[in-house]
């Protein structure tokens, strides 16, 4: 197991247009945010995150998923199972929300479900005519949205909410980091361009190694969006870790 401390730059050479997870899957929105599943690093096999075990009905029409216990989003509220529902029902199944998301490039195609939530740890995903287990890949991808600092944007404003002008205190994820600092800067044109952001390590991150050390083990992590630059020499050149 590794040591905790320490900071990492790094940087890639295209420019998101947002801090929401939906609109831009960028570094920053993958440090910070988190999934009901996901990929395990080795194997690729999807496996359970916020959900702490999930089950195929046999007939592979439902999927229904245990939520671990007392979880916390970055900005210490509580995680409930509301906030499953709020991202796949609120904001994923309304046509309104997914309109505004695609048309500002999202590319969102997710199959007709139906959500039941059995108690306040668990949620059950409902298929007519699709497969349940073809959905898991999705589950891993898709990050989970707080209800109480985005339902507020829903349906008309959500596309445009948590902005390159949002202050990072007002956005929360379940990822390892949380944001600390967004540099945004306009470009020729006028136009509000990333430049680089800071994240910290998430003091409400459930994922511990195997000696019990909470994670993740670095302070801090610098992206830097630099497109149309050679991220090589500036690699070589000592300004980049990666």
């Amino acid at each position: 197991p590794g040591r905790p401390g320490g900071s990492l730059a790094t940087a890639v050479g295209f420019q998101p247009p947002s801090l929401l997870p939906p609109l831009a899957p960028s570094p920053t929105v993958l440090l910070t945010h988190a999934s009901l599943l996901e990929a395990h690093p080795h194997t690729l096999e999807v496996v359970p995150a916020v959900a702490r075990s999930f089950e195929l009905a046999a007939d592979d029409a439902s999927l229904t998923l245990t939520l671990r216990r007392g979880l916390r989003w970055s900005d210490g509220a509580p995680f409930t199972v509301g906030d499953v529902v709020f991202t796949f029902v609120s904001v994923l199944q309304d046509e309104a929300v997914v309109e505004a998301l695609n048309a500002a490039g999202a590319g969102l195609s997710l199959p007709r479900y139906t959500v039941n939530v059995p108690d306040e740890h668990t949620v059950r995903f409902a298929f007519d005519g699709a497969s349940a287990s073809r959905f898991l890949s999705t589950l891993a991808s898709t990050l989970l949205l707080p209800a109480h600092l985005l339902a507020g944007a829903v349906p008309d404003g959500f596309a445009t909410a948590w902005g390159l002008e949002t202050a990072p205190e007002a956005i929360a994820g379940l990822g390892p980091f949380r944001l600390r600092a967004v540099e945004a800067a306009p470009d020729d044109d006028g136009q509000l361009q990333l430049a680089s952001t800071t994240v910290e390590r998430n003091p409400f991150y459930w994922k511990v190694d195997v000696n019990g050390t909470p994670l993740p083990y670095l302070d801090e992590v610098t992206v830097r969006y630099l497109p149309g630059q050679d991220l090589n020499a500036l690699l070589l050149g000592g300004e980049l870790d990666l």
